[in-house]
């Protein structure tokens, strides 16, 4: 994730990322099987480690902000929708 176009990151994992590498805060979502959001960390700095229950492991990384912004809750379900890409 670069700070000038910030983007929003999908991916599976197990119980925690880290943030060693990036320059700038995170959002991170932790979302279960039926996309309901289960954990969540606002504003997770660099060269931090955020960790979550084992039973979960779809994970969202947004920009700094998006989470308050939006003011998401535990217990929401958070649609998902495929990007059209021309390429």
């Amino acid at each position: 994730m670069e700070k000038k176009n910030p983007q929003t990151i999908i991916f599976n994992t197990r119980f925690g990322i880290h943030t060693f590498f990036l320059k700038f805060p995170i959002d991170i979502m932790i979302i279960d099987k039926n996309y309901k959001l289960v954990a969540y960390k606002k504003n997770l700095k660099p060269n931090r480690i955020f960790f979550w229950n084992i039973r979960f492991n779809l994970v969202i990384e947004l920009p700094s902000g998006s989470i308050k912004k939006s003011k998401t809750e535990i217990g929401d379900i958070i649609l998902l929708q495929e990007e059209s890409r021309n390429t």
